[in-house]
């Protein structure tokens, strides 16, 4: 039923047309492809991110390794965890360094201002009782010269 109908559209199309279907379709399949292709690279480059002791011991990749001038690889270019477990500890220690500090001003800043806001509140009605029992003026003198 439908081929007919296609039939009858495909003769009704100039050949110019024809010949543009044509190339539509084989750049299709060729995009398609190289899709499947790309999809198909990443895969193992995924694996070999995840796991590179694989590639490292494998025969072929050593001669390769060996060629290339290398006797030992260190640990942390085995896999990127290593880096980012090393780097997320010092950024860690550095976190905890500049928020300890900073916790610690911020106790030392509110402990100094209790003592001084006591011991200005001891001092001052120390010297209001003497002040006020001997002179009042010299308690007034006191006020101002605190000021």
């Amino acid at each position: 039923m439908i081929l007919p109908l296609l039939a009858r559209l495909w003769s009704h199309i100039s050949k110019r047309r024809r010949t543009q279907v044509f190339l539509l379709l084989i750049l299709m399949f060729t995009a398609s492809f190289a899709e499947i292709l790309s999809i198909g690279a990443v895969l193992p480059f995924l694996a070999v991110l995840t796991n590179p002791e694989k590639i490292i011991n494998h025969p072929t990749t050593q001669s390769l390794i060996h060629k290339l001038g290398y006797t030992t690889i260190p640990p942390s270019s085995l896999s990127p965890s290593g880096k980012l477990s090393t780097q997320h500890s010092a950024l860690r220690k550095s976190a905890h360094s500049t928020h300890h500090s900073a916790l610690r001003k911020s106790a030392l800043s509110t402990q100094h201002s209790a003592l001084r806001k006591s011991a200005l509140s001891t001092q001052h009605s120390a010297l209001r009782k003497s002040a006020l029992t001997k002179q009042p003026t010299a308690y007034c003198q006191l006020i101002f010269s605190l000021s």
